[in-house]
């Protein structure tokens, strides 16, 4: 990532150019290399609040789009913690988009790990609160095959509201499903073939 300071009507000292420069070296196993950063430090002569120090970011993320952000503070280094605390969000939402993922696989994307799914498909009726007699039905995807112990831990990690997981027990070779109760107590329904 290459950086470009520019200060206006204000006096800095090497220490905070130094120190907004570490801050946002902390964004470079985020980014591609060939970012470029443009750090502004303003000083604001009329705060009401005394929020006078200004800092404004730019970060040109090459075919994809510029990000900017301004953030103020009673000192530029409040100014600069600001900025990397907001600059943070901003990009790994930015990098959620990027690789198409969504909420519920945040975890395998931290991980790195993707679940090979099966192409068998089961589907599951749901009842609606109004009424039984109403029912849509959900297509899931039967996961990999794992022991009951692994399904229980990834129907923990599961942010999906259904909170089930259904699986292919290794020890048993049988389909199985797990359902996550309200109380965080687990369900274990073996099907027979």
């Amino acid at each position: 990532m290459k950086f470009n300071i520019t200060v206006r009507r204000a006096k800095i000292i090497p220490k905070v150019k130094d120190y907004a420069i570490s801050k946002m070296k902390k964004f470079d196993k985020l980014l591609p290399n060939n970012c470029i950063c443009d750090i502004e430090f303003r000083g604001e002569s009329k705060s009401r609040s005394g929020r006078n120090k200004v800092i404004n970011v730019n970060l040109d993320i090459p075919g994809t789009k510029i990000i900017h952000l301004a953030k103020a503070g009673h000192s530029f280094e409040e100014a600069v913690d600001l900025a990397q605390l907001r600059l943070e969000k901003i990009i790994k939402k930015w990098r959620r988009k990027k690789m198409g993922l969504r909420k519920r696989d945040k975890i395998f994307a931290a991980t790195k790990k993707m679940i090979l799914w099966f192409p068998e498909r089961i589907t599951i009726p749901r009842f609606s609160k109004k009424s039984k007699e109403n029912i849509s039905n959900k297509t899931v995807q039967l996961s990999k095959p794992m022991t009951e112990s692994e399904a229980v831990e990834q129907v923990k990690l599961i942010q999906d509201k259904d909170n089930i997981l259904i699986f292919r027990n290794i020890e048993s070779n049988q389909i199985s499903v797990i359902l996550k109760k309200k109380n965080k107590s687990f369900k274990i329904f073996r099907i027979q073939e």
